[in-house]
């Protein structure tokens, strides 16, 4: 297989996923939400329902399948960048616009105050497997210092499409453990972020566990993609361009499907944030409520409560991390 054809597959795969998984959101969500709309049982086979559905899935449809064609006629990387973008603003327009639609139909849930968030019962065990993705970028790191003087003065870290280096990186502190450093800082992140989860939540809320789950997967997903970074430049070990793209779904798919069916299973109603707190059925603040995380009603899982001033601290660490990249990854 050539690079070329290589980087076709692995654009064609990309964009029939950001396709595929936007178009599944209304159906992957919680049964009693429509495009972030809490809506009265049954509501979905309604006609305006159904309507709201057929706007949705063709507002996505025809960006994406013309995003796709192009991807296949010119074979150009950053053409194949734009068609995923445009597909997933598409996504984020289309949601937006179903949800102002279908207001007046709301169900208006109880409203929430204040919360006790102190959890019920003690943080799961698998928890602290979170800290194993560590462990793996400490593996390579040490790999790398035993064989410090194999690694060639200068390696390649970047291909074209046609597989020529266009990018060179030196033996250096940072150009060796650069992307173990920053893969390390993620993540960390990432294991903070599954803490907040589990303690920021009501205790109530059923989907702590599959979400953690679904923070580690994604976690040990990161360590695995940046360790095997260095070790693939520096010549140590040579994977296929598809496994490099594609291994690190192994991890993520399970740990999704897992979330996805625990979210649709029978059980209470569901986390009754005010209506009028949410913008466009993504964005929730809410001073009145304590919860750090909320049932996301946008898809599965959690989002943040952005009246939370806990809720700026994390993503400021998120910027900071993304931002010590121009420095560790140079």
């Amino acid at each position: 297989m050539t690079p070329q054809l290589a980087l076709t597959l692995i654009a064609v795969f990309a964009q029939v996923a950001v396709a595929g998984s936007t178009l599944a959101l209304p159906y992957i969500t919680h049964r009693d939400l429509l495009f972030g709309v809490p809506v009265p049982q049954g509501f979905r086979s309604t006609e305006v329902g159904q309507r709201a559905l057929r706007v949705y899935r063709t507002s996505i449809a025809v960006p994406a399948v013309a995003g796709l064609l192009g991807i296949l006629l010119f074979h150009n990387p950053w053409f194949n960048l734009v068609a995923m973008m445009v597909t997933a603003v598409a996504c984020v327009l289309a949601f937006v616009t179903q949800n102002r639609t279908l207001k007046p139909y709301a169900v208006q849930l109880p409203r929430v105050h204040r919360t006790t968030l102190i959890p019920d019962e003690p943080l799961p065990w698998f928890v602290w497997l979170g800290l194993l993705p560590l462990a793996v970028l400490a593996g390579a790191a040490a790999y790398l210092h035993e064989h410090w003087d194999q690694i060639p003065l200068r390696y390649p870290v970047h291909f074209d499409i046609n597989g020529t280096p266009n990018r060179w990186a030196q033996r250096t502190f940072s150009g060796v453990y650069g992307p173990l450093i920053f893969g390390s800082e993620l993540t960390l992140l990432l294991f903070g972020f599954a803490l907040a989860g589990w303690y920021g939540s009501r205790r109530s809320e059923p989907m702590r566990k599959p979400m953690v789950i679904v923070m580690l997967a994604v976690e040990l997903t990161i360590a695995v993609a940046f360790g095997q970074v260095p070790l693939e430049s520096t010549g140590f070990v040579h994977l296929p361009i598809l496994w490099l793209a594609f291994g690190p779904l192994l991890l993520i798919v399970p740990a999704m499907w897992y979330a996805i069916h625990e979210s649709n299973k029978p059980r209470e109603p569901l986390d009754p944030t005010p209506n009028e707190c949410w913008k466009g059925g993504i964005i929730y603040y809410n001073p009145n409520d304590a919860a750090l995380f909320v049932q996301r009603r946008d898809g599965v899982g959690f989002t943040v409560n952005m009246a939370n001033r806990w809720s700026w601290a994390l993503y400021g660490s998120l910027l900071l991390v993304i931002a010590s990249g121009l420095f560790v990854l140079h």
